[in-house]
């Protein structure tokens, strides 16, 4: 053990003086006066650099920490693996931020699984994008002067809960749902939040971008009719939500909603939406059907990309704009839901009984004998169509 870490610290020092003439994250050359200033050692190792015009930061091996240091914001770092310190990712444990930095910069600690301290000053004022996505924290403090929180901050990471100051001149939070302070926009419900059912409180108006984006564990949202704005991907992956009521007072559906919820079977978009953008109900190619209203008069080109399929329907009044859109587009629509059967997954030859004939069509398609894909066979909604599936038609079928 103790000759893997003496190798550890050499190639450390190694990484350090090659680095002198490497370009880190679009900023220009290392500055080789904070390589000279780098020991190295059996007992002691640091390493620093530039991450700000004038932040440093340093990185001592002993302890873990990377430390940022000095006045002013930090670089913003155009991808997860443009930031200095992106060589020795998996080694920071701790980060200590220093009083006078003011921001935190895109993608800057993305990626850090296995960070589990951080201390933020009160003089941060800015988080950047995707820059605590993806770590192994499961707590942090947002200090009371951060004023543009939002849920792309903090992606993929199921188990972060964010503390917002009592003191926070922006943001309140209730039930660990992050509300601006005045309560009218609702900016994140956490990924880990396990409740059911969720009804967005009234005097809400807007909800933020991605705010509900990934949760997997509502199954039922009600939006309040002071709702006059939904975000971007504000209600999507979220994977179990079987019932969504719409506010009346929408009038656009921005980009990138309703994508890639298996359970969520039937929308309805309510009379007053005027505009439909691009990429909502993307990866829709299961069962779904959306009710459409009259005063429709916009739908983008790739609103309904990937949906088209046998089960997804549209429904819309016939002399509507929505009904010219689905006719120009071949997707499937109808005037009435009285003309729409919604099917059980599972239920392959689509005749409302899960039985020993569905079984044999899900044995035939996985044996090559049928390669034609039927979106009820994906019986678990997992988006894969296997034996797993097979086991639970069987499963049902025996019941």
């Amino acid at each position: 053990m103790l000759f893997l870490e003496i190798l550890k610290k050499a190639i450390y020092g190694v990484l350090a003086l090659t680095l002198i003439s490497i370009p880190i994250a679009n900023h220009g050359i290392l500055d080789t006066s904070a390589l000279s200033s780098a020991t190295i050692g059996i007992e002691n190792f640091s390493y620093s650099g530039k991450c700000g015009e004038n932040l440093t930061y340093s990185f001592d091996t002993d302890t873990k920490t990377l430390t940022i240091s000095g006045t002013g914001d930090m670089f913003g770092f155009k991808q997860y693996n443009k930031q200095p310190w992106n060589g020795y990712q998996k080694d920071i444990q701790k980060i200590v931020i220093e009083d006078g930095v003011t921001s935190i910069g895109d993608h800057a600690f993305c990626s850090l699984v296995n960070l589990t301290d951080i201390s933020i000053p009160e003089s941060v004022t800015s988080i950047g994008d995707i820059s605590f996505s993806n770590i192994g924290l499961t707590e942090i403090h947002i200090p009371s002067k951060v004023n543009d929180l939002q849920r792309s901050i903090f992606g993929n990471n199921k188990t972060l809960k964010i503390i917002v100051s009592e003191d926070s001149l922006y943001y309140t939070t209730i039930d660990d749902v992050i509300y601006s302070k005045d309560m009218s926009e609702l900016v994140i419900y956490p990924d880990w939040k396990d409740d059911k059912s969720f009804t967005v409180p009234d005097g809400v108006t807007t909800l933020k971008d991605g705010c509900f984006f990934s949760n997997g564990y509502l199954q039922e949202l009600i939006l309040s009719d002071t709702v006059t704005d939904i975000g971007k991907s504000s209600i999507s992956f979220c994977i179990k939500l079987k019932s969504l009521k719409l506010s009346s007072g929408l009038k656009t559906i921005h980009t990138g909603n309703f994508a890639n919820m298996k359970n969520l079977q039937v929308v309805t978009i309510p009379e007053g939406v005027t505009t439909i953008e691009s990429m909502n109900f993307f990866g829709c190619d299961y069962q779904m059907v959306v009710q459409l209203p009259s005063t429709l008069t916009d739908i983008s080109e790739n609103c309904f990309y990937t949906s088209k399929n046998e089960h997804f329907t549209l429904v819309a009044p016939k002399d509507s704009y929505a009904w010219k859109y689905a006719t120009d587009n071949n997707i499937n629509i109808t005037d009435s839901m009285d003309n729409v059967t919604i099917y059980e997954f599972g239920d392959i030859n689509a005749d409302q009984n899960i039985d020993y004939l569905d079984v044999l069509l899900m044995k035939k398609y996985l044996l090559g004998m049928d390669t034609t894909k039927n979106v009820l066979a994906d019986a678990n909604k997992d988006g894969k169509y296997n034996i797993l599936d097979l086991l639970q038609i069987k499963s049902t079928a025996i019941k």
